[in-house]
């Protein structure tokens, strides 16, 4: 099996990991604490978020931050989020932009006040334009990526958060869930494939992968043919025969806990 460059995983995080030493040596560079902490995480070890946590925090390389935020955001609870609103204060304003371009990975509403608090301390950056982006993506009925008064959007999303299902987790205004995400990835399959353009879907293809650990057989930017939509029939037939809970969040079938 091909070694995963975990600093450039592609859609994810790459298949299960077939090592046996995962225990943290103080001898492990930044990269390989990563590919152990993901590999731990993947088996559904979810108590190596601590040790993440402090990858973040103390290691220099930007490359292996980046990636290991990007994990973070995947596997953090609810509770959680609090780390993210508390590292990015350290963060410098690139680490700032990777943290909100992954913000809407978390699933969680619990993210928002932060990056509204991200609104007001960067309202002259171009961190205004990721943060409206993320928004976007979190809950595109209550977002536009082109809003630009805080206060009105604060109160938006007030009122809407208070019909928000409580410890639940969301994609695009709707609690989690695969289904949706697999009936827009066979039309859009189907309707790219006919027409013999690049497939545009960046983030669906990411969240099945790494919800399933299988690697979606499409990705943004892939030239489609004819075998494209029966792949990804196929695909989802796999996925089908998984359980899933409405609102939960999962990495690697294991649910985020």
């Amino acid at each position: 099996m091909e070694k995963l460059d975990i600093i450039n995983p592609g859609v994810w995080f790459g298949p299960l990991s077939e090592s046996s030493n995962l225990a943290l040596e103080t001898h492990d560079s930044a990269k390989t604490r990563l590919e152990k902490l993901c590999a731990r995480m993947k088996s559904g070890d979810f108590s190596a978020r601590p040790q993440l946590e402090q990858l973040i925090l103390s290691s220099e390389e930007t490359a292996v931050v980046r990636q290991a935020i990007r994990l973070y955001c995947f596997t953090c609870r609810h509770k959680d989020v609090e780390f993210i609103g508390r590292a990015i204060e350290k963060m410098s304003h690139d680490d700032v932009s990777t943290w909100v371009s992954s913000a809407p990975d978390t699933l969680s509403p619990e993210i928002v006040p932060y990056l509204f608090a991200l609104l007001g301390k960067h309202s002259d950056t171009s961190v205004v334009d990721d943060v409206l982006a993320s928004l976007y993506r979190l809950f595109p009925s209550k977002f536009s990526e082109s809003d630009d008064n805080l206060s009105a959007l604060a109160q938006r999303f007030n009122a809407f958060g208070m019909g928000l299902v409580q410890s639940a987790y969301y994609y695009q205004d709707a609690l989690s869930h695969p289904g949706a995400l697999c009936k827009t990835l066979i039309t859009t399959t189907a309707e790219v494939s006919s027409k013999g353009i690049e497939f545009p879907l960046a983030n669906i293809p990411t969240i099945l992968s790494i919800w399933s650990g299988i690697e979606c057989p499409v990705s943004y930017g892939q030239k489609l043919d004819n075998e494209a939509l029966p792949k990804v029939m196929n695909y989802v037939r796999l996925l089908s025969e998984m359980q899933w809970h409405e609102g939960s969040k999962y990495f690697y079938r294991h649910e985020v806990k």
